[in-house]
């Protein structure tokens, strides 16, 4: 317990990176017997949280690699929103090329999709897939609109 009055010092957070992705739309299919239709907005899909294993690339990104807190190098495999129609659910993933790529705050705190904040520490999910590391956050909307850029940020401590 910390004594009264003690305040902890405030995490200073750096803009990593900011760019814009360029979406893409890509109908998935169906899955097993049942009819449901899966739609992707967004870039990549062709690494890491590629939970449908079609395996293609889609949109782009104007600049896909930043240095985190811990001075590492990254890459960005993948950012995009998924619609489920069975559940009428969205699900929005981002992936970083490698696995094991830590869950902390140095590798990125959040992240920025045209405004809309996305903590780290929110995500409903995170993983090691097809050689890469996925974050995903279920029941958003879609945040990428169109073929327009979009704002995309990454926020690291």
């Amino acid at each position: 317990m910390l004594p009264a009055g003690f305040i902890l010092p405030a995490i200073e957070l750096t803009q990593a990176l900011d760019t814009t992705i360029t979406s893409a739309q890509v109908t998935l299919g169906t899955t097993g017997t049942t009819p449901t239709l899966y739609y992707t907005y967004g870039y990549g899909f062709d690494a890491g949280a590629d939970p449908f294993s079609y395996g293609a690339g889609f949109g782009s990104i104007a600049t896909g690699t930043y240095t985190d807190g811990g001075s590492n190098s990254r890459t960005i495999s993948s950012c995009y929103s998924v619609y489920i129609q069975q559940t009428d659910t969205w699900k929005l993933y981002f992936t970083l090329n490698g696995t094991g790529v830590p869950d902390t705050d140095a590798t990125f705190s959040h992240i920025i999709v045209d405004g809309v904040q996305f903590d780290r520490a929110d995500n409903d999910a995170q993983a090691d897939a097809n050689g890469g590391t996925y974050w995903r956050w279920a029941d958003t909307v879609d945040r990428f609109v169109g073929a327009n850029p979009d704002t995309f940020e990454v926020w690291v401590a």
